[in-house]
């Protein structure tokens, strides 16, 4: 039950920004690749701009 408090408090603060690209990308240059293992990561990490 804990995580799933954890999981549904992390997703209420996501919601309520506003995500949004850089000027200078479009989608198709977010890397969505995946690092498989005992659990599955993003390959590359992403990066927040303020």
């Amino acid at each position: 039950m804990g995580t799933t408090s954890v999981e549904f408090c992390l997703a209420s603060l996501l919601y309520h920004f506003h995500w949004e690209l850089p000027e200078c990308m479009v989608v198709e240059d977010v890397d969505m690749e995946e690092a498989h293992g005992l659990t599955v990561s993003k390959k590359s990490e992403l990066l927040l701009f303020m």
